[in-house]
């Protein structure tokens, strides 16, 4: 696409979106929260697949899966401040350090 196509679809659009789904961040009740589950065994369920005749109609589910597994969760110091958290306050919870720039 060359840039008098990029320019028209531009003028014709609008300016695409911003790519910015972030949202409020974890609060203070929901760290704590997190705080007194780690290390407790947690089940999780797993959806069914749908199942499709030959014409790709809806026929059936396959089973849930349920699975075993423990809790764990990790924060940055910043995610703690943000909601006015310290270490201390959360002692089951690994404090990791901030990704650099260029990791996730």
């Amino acid at each position: 696409m060359d840039d008098n196509t990029r320019t028209w679809l531009r003028d014709l659009f609008g300016d695409p979106p911003r790519d910015d789904t972030r949202g409020p961040g974890l609060d203070r009740e929901t760290i704590l929260r997190q705080n007194d589950m780690a290390g407790k065994v947690v089940h999780v369920t797993i959806p069914g697949q749908l199942v499709e005749d030959a014409d790709g109609n809806p026929i059936g589910m396959t089973p849930n899966l349920t699975e075993s597994s423990y809790f764990g969760v990790c924060m940055t110091l910043r995610n703690l401040a943000e909601a006015g958290l310290t270490p201390d306050d959360v002692p089951n919870i690994r404090i990791v350090d901030e990704p650099r720039k260029g990791q996730q």
